[in-house]
């Protein structure tokens, strides 16, 4: 008997930073040490990929030997930031239709697993499928009281039932129903995988967008887009039009300002539903100062959004070194000075812009939502109607206080990741 893999990551699709246990071991003999062999691809036609990793194991007491995937790849794994439509690039929730992340996004890929064994300084592969394991990773995390490989199937698109949550958030599934308020003035993107290239077949073929008037289910609009299988592993993830301002200019003229609701419903090529339906409830901005949006890469491979209503101090602070300087030349003749000759110089000039986000009325999701946010590694935000920013959150900054019934009070520190040029 060769060397094989005992154990591996149950789900052909999950997210990186986890534990991604593989267990080796060789029945015949017990070897001077394992070897595991990690290869990484970013589409179909690169085969196994490249190689990024070769780790020489220790048998253990029991004569196995166990490797963490996610030594390697823990951290290289983030949902994109940008995304791409025939070459044009944007970011993740600007305007447009359906769009996907660059071939070149570090955010999916392919990793196999290749187990070998070291015996007397001569390295032996079988190269085989008990030797060999697939696995196709994302950015997000499961937690330690997730239990060992948690299951990411309520993400996969994979049945023709309305079974399955698909959409990529940490929002709350409730009967099939994921719900949100936005204004018109929001933007925004949906997450949502084609998996069908990632190892498991998937069925999604489109998303379908029904526009209904306040309070009633009379349709005003309704739109289609086709979900096409994309040959790189980036492109699985598909972001689809969510907020208010990307739904308007991706309905055109079909979009009507009266609308009440909108409900984003994943479809197989038959019309079956497939996942959750993702409702947009509209909702109104302020009229006396600006809000501030907030977006975040989530844990399940994707992003999540929520918008902070009441005012938003803005602060701008410096910091910068100084020098005394004499203003008298002495090098020159008859010396001499200006009387509005500085004496005192500064260099190292750098601005930071913070702004404490407050909101008076989040709900018990909102907040729990919220939490996703304090730990995300990405952080975008979008004040008023201006053009998103990356952001750095204060995490000793967080406050919520009860607000009435089962409603909270929230302020939040930010502070703009791009230093003020003084």
């Amino acid at each position: 008997m060769a060397v094989t893999l005992t154990l591996e990551p149950s789900d052909d699709i999950t997210v990186c930073n986890q534990h991604l246990l593989y267990e080796l071991f060789d029945s015949a003999a017990t070897p001077d040490r394992y070897i595991v062999q990690v290869f990484e691809a970013a589409d179909v036609f690169a085969g196994d990929g490249t190689s990024i990793a070769k780790i020489y194991i220790t048998p253990n007491a029991v004569n196995r030997g166990v490797f963490d995937l996610s030594d390697i790849v823990g951290n290289r794994l983030l949902p994109a930031e940008t995304i791409s439509y025939q070459g044009n690039e944007k970011f993740a929730h600007d305007l447009g239709s359906l769009e996907a992340p660059q071939s070149t996004s570090k955010s999916v890929r392919k990793y196999t697993v290749k187990a070998g064994v070291l015996n007397g300084g001569t390295e032996t592969f079988p190269n085989n499928a008990a030797a060999n394991a697939l696995v196709f990773l994302m950015g997000g995390a499961f937690q330690i009281a997730d239990g060992r490989h948690p299951s990411f199937a309520e993400y996969y698109t994979d049945a023709l039932a309305n079974t399955a949550k698909a959409w990529l958030t940490n929002m709350p599934n409730n009967s099939q129903v994921i719900e949100k308020h936005m204004a018109d003035e929001d933007q925004g993107r949906a997450q949502i995988m084609q998996h069908t290239l990632l190892g498991v077949t998937s069925y999604l073929s489109q998303v379908r967008y029904n526009l209904y008037r306040p309070g009633s289910n009379t349709v005003l609009a309704t739109k289609t887009l086709t979900v096409s299988v994309q040959v790189t592993y980036p492109g699985a993830v598909r972001y689809v039009p969510m907020g208010p301002a990307n739904l308007a200019a991706y309905f055109a003229s079909s979009w009507n300002t009266a609308w009440g609701r909108v409900e984003i419903t994943p479809l197989s090529s038959g019309g079956t539903q497939l996942g959750a339906k993702l409702i947009i409830y509209k909702d109104c901005r302020p009229i006396k100062h600006q809000p501030v949006q907030l977006a975040w890469t989530n844990t399940v491979g994707g992003w999540d959004m929520l918008r902070f209503d009441a005012r938003a101090p803005k602060t701008i602070t410096k910091s910068e070194k100084r020098y005394r300087k004499d203003p008298i030349d002495y090098q020159s003749a008859g010396p001499n000075w200006n009387t509005w000759d500085r004496g005192t110089s500064t260099f190292q000039n750098e601005g930071k812009i913070r702004f404490t986000l407050n909101h008076e009325q989040f709900t018990a999701d909102e907040r729990n939502l919220l939490e996703y946010c304090m730990r995300s590694k990405v952080v975008y935000y979008r004040y008023g109607t201006d053009a998103w920013a990356p952001c750095v959150v204060d995490t000793n900054s967080l406050v919520i206080e009860p607000a009435g019934s089962r409603m909270y009070r929230v302020s939040l520190t930010i502070e703009d990741a791009n230093p003020v040029r003084c």
